[in-house]
């Protein structure tokens, strides 16, 4: 077993943007064996950050978590702990995709993602970074488990009248945003108008709407995502995919070719 599983690891690092179904379907028989060394190479970023294709292995192993949800508190500790990441090489989109992925793939613990994020968040001697991406978690876990939506957006709601670390503020009104927590609107604004949170993570413009809706904003189901709709939607993405996306943008905002 312990052969069978150093060798799927391997080819996860040499999968390239995407793993095959093959590669998909010997994890899924692996059950939760490989475990260890998915956790292990999801929360390698000084691989994650270097050149790719080997980037991707930390990434591809991130979304196979999903496959063993709920995970456990030790392991959503270990991936949070990877945080923050340094600079990844230029242009590259591993780093960011495996970012944006994180605290959906965590929130889909559920409560076992909440006791972890929460004590994280509170923990003014964290890293800016780890905090803020457990404030996502936190929100992401309401999407499977509505239940802990009321302890949520109290938890939140506190942490925004303490919070000094503008860019950790930014991600706290950010997930408030994407809870419908109207209740928090005045609060929040508030922020804004004492100039106390990062407008470059998030605006009171792109905020006022998702409050006021008063429910879950369409991003929250990302956490429900499979792994195929990940890559489907998430990316990477090829470079021709990248100059379409980029041309199809610049045509949106009327710029020239």
């Amino acid at each position: 077993m312990n052969q069978d599983i150093e060798q799927f690891i391997v080819g996860l690092r040499r999968a390239g943007l995407r793993p095959t179904e093959k590669q998909w379907e010997v994890a899924l028989g692996l059950d939760r064996h490989v475990l260890p060394a998915l956790v292990d190479l999801a929360a390698d970023t000084a691989v994650l950050i270097g050149p790719e294709p080997a980037a991707y292995g930390p990434l591809h192993a991130l979304r196979l978590l999903s496959e063993w949800h709920p995970l456990d508190g030790e392991v959503v500790e270990r991936m949070l702990q990877a945080l923050p990441l340094s600079d990844p090489e230029p242009g590259a989109q591993a780093a960011f995709v495996w970012r944006q992925d994180l605290p959906q793939i965590l929130g889909g613990a559920g409560l076992n993602a909440l006791v972890v994020a929460r004590r994280l968040l509170l923990d003014a001697d964290s890293a800016p970074d780890r905090r803020a991406a457990a404030a996502e978690t936190m929100g992401y876990t309401v999407a499977i488990d509505d239940a802990l939506g009321d302890e949520i957006v109290a938890l939140l709601r506190g942490a925004l009248a303490t919070e000094a670390d503008p860019y950790v503020l930014a991600y706290i009104i950010d997930t408030l945003a994407n809870l419908g927590a109207v209740d928090a609107y005045n609060d929040v604004m508030s922020s804004y108008q004492r100039g106390a949170v990062d407008k470059g993570i998030v605006r009171a413009a792109e905020v006022r709407p998702r409050l006021l809706s008063g429910k879950l904003g369409n991003r929250m189901e990302c956490v429900r995502h499979t792994p195929a709709e990940r890559y489907e939607q998430h990316g990477p993405y090829t470079e021709e995919q990248r100059r379409a996306m980029a041309e199809q943008y610049r045509r949106s905002q009327g710029q020239p070719r």
